[in-house]
């Protein structure tokens, strides 16, 4: 039913008038079909229940499956639409039988196709639906959690330049932080900060160790070689230094020159804080730390 820039509202009006009656009429005569072949099977003619029927009903009957019809034909007028196959002319013997013919049928099998078509909007307005509510639950949780990181991030390094750790709390903010570092396993001051809470608040390197191993892990898997990875890499350093020094384990020195090199083969630009460094600068210049670091200290200098 095209219509050009110069077609007047009554020539719009008038074709779809010609279209409704095109396809409606059928329609209507498919759904009355349709009635009268389910009133005239021997089954149904044979139960005293349709025998018993007075003639209103009956008259209600037909006119019920006569805008079934109708529906259907107009059900079928708006698939043929969607698929983009309406006639381009009406005016046309072919197009006319195409709109008739389906009208009829689709008002013959109405009492079918409406239901389907139905069930198939049904289904799909309801995953819509859902895809926009999951959404909405997608981004409320991430604005959530971001609320949630900003704010706990606050409280950890409050809490660690307070000086003053309760057991009790520094284990609930160890499982707050430890919550978040699951949503952002790559995010530099939560897990850096966490290590640190375990390290100072709770006593316990090792789980400090692990958290910044983690850290790397995840950004090793995503091929985030970038200074955030470098300072991990730095304070795993300066954990292993503390062991060494604590339990004069030669392990320890030695994993301490593994990721101080890491860091600075990754940030070079950190060579210049490792000057500066009290914990880090003596390994650094120690025999076994240039032994480690040779090439990287030579090639700052030269």
């Amino acid at each position: 039913m095209p219509s050009t820039p110069h077609t007047s509202l009554s020539d719009v009006l008038w074709q779809f008038a010609l279209t409704l009656a095109l396809v409606g009429i059928p329609g209507i005569l498919g759904g009355l079909t349709n009635s009268v072949s389910m009133f005239l099977k021997p089954q149904l003619l044979d139960t005293p229940q349709w025998l018993s029927l007075n003639p209103r009903f009956k008259r209600m009957f037909f006119f019920a499956h006569a805008i079934t019809g109708l529906g259907g034909s107009v059900a079928a007028l708006l698939a043929i639409l969607w698929a983009n196959r309406f006639p381009k002319d009406l005016v046309d013997l072919e197009a006319l039988l195409t709109l008739s013919s389906t009208g009829f049928v689709a008002g013959y099998i109405a009492n079918k196709l409406l239901p389907a078509i139905a069930d198939s909007l049904y289904r799909q307005f309801t995953k819509l639906a859902q895809e926009q509510e999951e959404l909405k639950k997608e981004t409320r949780a991430k604005i959530g959690s971001a609320v949630d990181l900003s704010t706990e991030l606050t409280r950890a390094k409050d809490y660690l330049s307070s000086g003053v750790f309760d057991p009790g709390e520094t284990q609930k903010l160890i499982h707050s932080l430890a919550a978040l570092a699951k949503t952002y396993p790559t995010n530099r001051p939560l897990n850096i900060l966490l290590s640190r809470v375990w390290d100072e608040a709770a006593r316990n390197r090792k789980k400090a160790l692990e958290v910044l191993d983690t850290f790397i892990q995840a950004k090793l898997r995503g091929g985030e070689r970038d200074g955030d990875l470098a300072a991990a890499y730095w304070n795993s350093a300066n954990y292993h230094e503390f062991d060494f020094r604590e339990k004069r384990d030669p392990a320890a020195r030695q994993r301490a020159l593994e990721c101080l090199r890491a860091a600075l083969e990754i940030a070079p630009s950190f060579q210049q804080q490792l000057q500066d460094d009290e914990d880090l600068a003596p390994v650094a210049n120690s025999e076994e730390g240039k032994a480690a670091l040779k090439g990287l200290l030579a090639a700052k200098t030269g």
